[in-house]
Order: C-alpha cells, then structure tokens, then sequence
C-alpha cells in the first residue's frame, strides 16, 4: 500500500500522545470504514484509541499546544 507521510504537525502530535498513550493504540492513515457501523470512511491522517477521560483531556491539551484543532469523534 501507499506509505503516508505525517505533516510536522501531525508527527509532532504523535510524537506527544506517545508520551502517556502506548503506540499500539496509534495508528496513522487508519480506515475509518473499520470503525464504523456501515463500514464506510476514508483514512483517517491520525487516529488515537483513547481508554479513559485522562487520556481523552491529554490528547486535546496535545492537540492544542500543537495547534490542530480539528478533531472528529466517534
């Protein structure tokens, strides 16, 4: 398949949820089609599998200090 390369951004907020998240519930250019009801959705540039409300706080404070704001949940 294609290799995707992060955005500095992109790779600066992963290298940040590394920090408190383990890397094997980071994935980077991920199928949203395997996460969804209807098995539909493109590839998500990031996506972080996030266990509690801790987790969930740091992720934003992350995605803050790194100046992405978007963000989709599901």
């Amino acid at each position: 398949g294609k290799v995707r390369i992060l955005s500095k951004d992109l790779e600066t907020l992963f290298l940040k949820i590394k920090e408190f998240i383990p890397d094997t519930r980071i994935f980077t250019n991920e199928k949203m089609s395997q996460h969804t009801t209807f098995k539909i959705g493109g590839a998500a540039d990031l996506f972080v599998e996030i266990a509690n409300v801790a987790e969930l706080q740091k992720v934003l404070v992350s995605l803050k200090e790194t100046g992405l704001t978007s963000l989709n949940t599901s």
